[in-house]
This record gives C-alpha cells, sequence and structure tokens, in this order.
C-alpha cells in the first residue's frame, strides 16, 4: 500500500515539514500534522500553500523519497526534469527542461535518475527551462 503524505515548507521559518496535509479553503489555511515513528501524534503548522508536494510514492536510486516539485536529473541527456502531477493521466511525471514531452517517473528512476533538488530551494537548477 502506498503511504501517502505531504511536504511543505513552515510559514515561520521556512524549514520543511513532512506529514498529513489539511487546507481549510474557506480560511485560506494549509497545516502539516505530524507524527513520529511511532505513529504519535506530535502536532501541527501553518504552512507555506505555495511550497506543498505530494509523497510520489517512489525512492530515487539513492533510497530518497520523491516528491512533487522535485527535481531530477536525465541520465541519458544530462538535462533536469521536474516531478509534476498530470491530471489528464492522473500520475507524476517528469516533465524536461526545454522539452515538449514528460517521461514516466517510475520509469526514469529504473534508469538511474535521482533527486538533485527541488524548485522551492534550487530554482538555480532550472535556469533556462520556461515553467
Amino acid at each position: 500500500m502506498r503511504t501517502i503524505k505531504f511536504r511543505a515548507k513552515i510559514k515561520e521559518n521556512g524549514e520543511w515539514l513532512y506529514g498529513d496535509l489539511e487546507y481549510n479553503r474557506q480560511k485560506d489555511i494549509a497545516r502539516i500534522h505530524t507524527y513520529n515513528k511511532d505513529g504519535i501524534y506530535e502536532g501541527q503548522e501553518i504552512i507555506d500553500a505555495d511550497t506543498i508536494g505530494q509523497f510520489t510514492g517512489l525512492y530515487d536510486k539513492n533510497g530518497k523519497e520523491i516528491y512533487e516539485g522535485d527535481i531530477m536529473n536525465d541520465t541519458t541527456t544530462k538535462g533536469v526534469g521536474v516531478v509534476e502531477w498530470n491530471s489528464v493521466l492522473c500520475q507524476f511525471q517528469l516533465s524536461w527542461q526545454n522539452m515538449p514531452t514528460a517521461a514516466d517517473i517510475f520509469f526514469m528512476v529504473k534508469c538511474g535518475s535521482f533527486v538533485i533538488g527541488n524548485i522551492h530551494d534550487n530554482p538555480e537548477l532550472l535556469k533556462g527551462r520556461k515553467r
């Protein structure tokens, strides 16, 4: 069974937080609820909704969790791709720098692609990319 969790930056200090997402559209407030390794509730923090990314359920070749908004390398073209949700195909994909196509994220992980950063902390990795 796939783990469903999210990450986002805490609004106060910009630190990453991982856990369950709560989003109240009426109040325009987003929170992440956190749990310790034993599953015991630890608390909640108000987060920056622009930084929310869902866990894809996949790990890169180094064992790192892959989230929406992560930047991954392309082992064949030496380019970079961004993990994005494709609502037409209902799947996460890698959208490549300066290319109109996207790749199946599962396939790219099997080919050795790995996370090199994310769009919030490392925008310089996308220089020249049109978003």
